[in-house]
């Protein structure tokens, strides 16, 4: 896995005590969602691990209704505004499964 940390932050936003709270709702919980619901069973977890060679993380565009996340030649770059519909979180694991799903 790869965070673009850099791509995590903003000079513009003063409430930076919350970056990790909103870390953890935009990026980990749906990601750790997202890969538990696809290696439910031995098929998905067989696809996941032959497929699935990278995971990147950047917070340099993208939002739960317009989002540049893909899945190409294994490598799954998930790009999604780290501060942007923090109240998605339970969307979008459904849309990053469906991403991977289509590829694998």
């Amino acid at each position: 896995m790869e965070v673009l940390w850099e791509t995590m932050q903003s000079d513009d936003n003063d409430r930076k005590e919350d970056y990790f709270q909103w870390y953890d709702k935009v990026y980990f919980r749906p990601l750790i969602s997202t890969f538990k619901d696809l290696c439910s069973d031995t098929m998905g977890k067989d696809a996941v691990r032959a497929g699935v060679k990278k995971i990147i993380i950047d917070g340099s565009e993208g939002t739960s209704t317009q989002s540049s996340t893909s899945f190409n030649d294994g490598v799954f770059t998930l790009k999604h505004v780290f501060n942007a519909y923090v109240e998605s979180e339970e969307e979008l694991p459904k849309r990053w499964k469906k991403i991977i799903e289509a590829k694998l």
